[in-house]
């Protein structure tokens, strides 16, 4: 036995005592529901209060060495089974959600879209100073748009790409200044 199951044995008197404590007697279906945690109602977001992924999202493991996403969990057991192909996502916007009600089948393609309706994810949304990586702020752009300079020029001296200095001056980079 190798070191793990030898102190199971000891501890336990079975070197698979986990393995079989994880079964005992209990369905999947019970499990699962077992760590979903409703407050509010049937409306309300259900969170899951199971092992967690580092992205968020809830960890099911129906079986001893399955890892499927608990909310893919929640909607195929009231949903049947999704293609492969396919996403469940929230339209609550929650990853710990499983309430079947905020979920719903989409392509990647559609969940991105989702995304950037709802102005979520990192650079949804965040135009001009407001963006983290932004090198230039209102004033720069102006100077840049009302400058005769040439551009390989006014890329040394603000410190950006040619490329950029001329979609700012053709209104494709920070459009929302006048």
């Amino acid at each position: 036995m190798c070191e793990r199951h030898y102190t199971k044995w000891r501890r336990y008197g079975d070197p698979l005592h986990s393995e079989r404590s994880y079964i005992s007697g209990k369905t999947p279906e019970q499990r699962f529901w077992a760590y979903v945690r409703k407050r509010r109602g049937p409306d309300a977001c259900w969170e899951w209060a199971g092992t967690m992924m580092s992205t968020g999202y809830g960890l099911f493991h129906e079986v001893p060495g399955s890892r499927p996403l608990a909310h893919r969990y929640s909607y195929e057991l009231h949903n049947g089974a999704v293609p492969e192909e396919l996403f469940v996502c929230h339209s609550c916007d929650n990853r710990r959600c499983v309430n079947p009600r905020h979920l719903f089948a989409a392509t990647q393609k559609e969940n991105v879209a989702d995304m950037i309706a709802k102005e979520r994810g990192n650079w949804v949304g965040l135009k001009g100073t407001n963006n983290s990586q932004a090198k230039l702020d209102i004033r720069k752009v102006q100077e840049i748009r009302r400058s005769p300079e040439v551009a390989w020029k006014m890329a040394q001296q603000y410190g950006v790409s040619i490329q950029t200095i001329n979609a700012i001056r053709q209104r494709r980079l920070w459009k929302h200044v006048t």
